[in-house]
């Protein structure tokens, strides 16, 4: 999450904002493209593999930061690498913990391991805020690389884990489709859409308010994140799907339209406003989409389904990168952040009115 400041170093050595809609979508694209025939790997290698080589591959590359300077195809090469790196990662490791986590608590388990990126989520972008604006942004990723290398040695502790054989279907059974999990596609990409807006752009939006407030933002985005998981986690698996993706969807929305209305009432209130907004309904959205995921696949699917639900939300980032920094260009940061609420909100019946004609399908197969 550090590397939302990222846009605040394209944007003073001179990138323009389509510029860094790019570099943004570069780097979603490469995350999406990972997912490619990465549950079949991690069924026949194990997740670990895929834990050490996607920690090294987003990790490493800030090394090379200090050399790149205004070399826009260099940037993009460095953010496709991290690209592929988060998208193995993420997938892998969300896939270890369903492994080892009980069938009835899958979305707890899920929102309670994300609580540790939530942690970094929040240090990340104040610690380093203050690093670039105290010594600059050349001390700031020296320390993104060092912070890195240790998050990579921390990965290859992870011991392997893999599904039982007592598991495995005894009949051949057709692969995973699309299909099956549409609503879940269909409510993801927007939900995407809006995080990626806000990595992409909230920081060159507030510093126009001169507001450098990016780290307040984040923080208290963690913490309601954080508080939604520890204390509400038991939610995640019991509410209805419907209920928990209107609710939280919802509040995603109202976070974007939030930040927009800064440029009428540009306070640290309604920032953390949209920040609770945020973390609330990142908090409850993300694992409850993964978990819903997770309980409608067979376990040997358990990667392959993953991989798509991670693959759309990559998707939404890639877009909402891509797509708000022409917005932004043409009709201004607010615009680009209004556009992605009112996506987000057209997401929500879509998805209800899909998943119960798939429930009700299934529902008549059975009978």
């Amino acid at each position: 999450m550090s590397a939302t400041l990222l846009s605040l170093y394209w944007k003073e050595t001179g990138f323009e904002d389509w510029e860094i809609g790019w570099m943004a979508a570069s780097f979603s694209s490469a995350a999406i493209l990972s997912r490619w025939g990465l549950g079949k790997g991690m069924e026949r290698w194990g997740r670990r593999p895929f834990l050490v080589a996607g920690a090294a591959m987003l990790h490493f590359p800030p090394l090379a930061y200090p050399f790149m300077g205004d070399r826009f195809d260099l940037w993009i090469l460095a953010r496709l690498i991290q690209g592929f790196g988060l998208g193995i990662y993420i997938t892998a490791i969300l896939t270890w913990v369903a492994d080892i986590s009980p069938p009835e608590k899958i979305g707890q388990m899920q929102g309670v391991f994300g609580v540790s990126g939530l942690l970094g989520a929040a240090a990340g972008p104040f610690a380093f805020e203050k690093i670039y604006l105290n010594f600059g942004f050349q001390h700031m990723f020296h320390w993104l690389f060092a912070t890195g290398v240790a998050c990579w040695m921390l990965a290859c502790t992870l011991p392997e884990t893999r599904v039982k054989q007592d598991e495995l279907p005894q009949s051949v059974s057709p692969e995973l489709r699309v299909g099956d999990h549409l609503a879940t596609v269909v409510v993801s990409i927007p939900f995407g859409w809006v995080v990626g807006t806000i990595i992409s752009f909230i920081a060159p939006f507030t510093k126009t308010l001169h507001m450098e407030k990016v780290g307040l933002y984040f923080s208290g985005f963690a913490v309601a994140s954080v508080a939604v998981r520890v204390f509400a986690g038991p939610l995640i698996d019991k509410l209805s799907i419907n209920s928990l993706v209107v609710g939280s969807g919802s509040m995603m929305a109202g976070c974007s339209l939030a930040i927009g209305s800064l440029v009428y009432a540009p306070s640290p209130g309604l920032l953390l406003i949209a920040a609770t907004f945020n973390g609330i309904g990142h908090g409850f959205l993300f694992p409850g989409l993964s978990s819903y995921i997770v309980k409608r696949s067979e376990p040997r699917k358990r990667g392959a389904g993953l991989a798509l639900f991670t693959a759309s939300f990559d998707g939404g980032i890639l877009l909402g990168g891509l797509c708000s920094g022409y917005i932004s260009q043409g009709y201004g940061y607010p615009t680009a952040f209004i556009a992605s609420a009112l996506l987000m909100l057209c997401s929500l019946p879509a998805f209800v009115v899909i998943n119960r004609r798939k429930l009700a399908q299934e529902s008549q197969v059975n009978r």
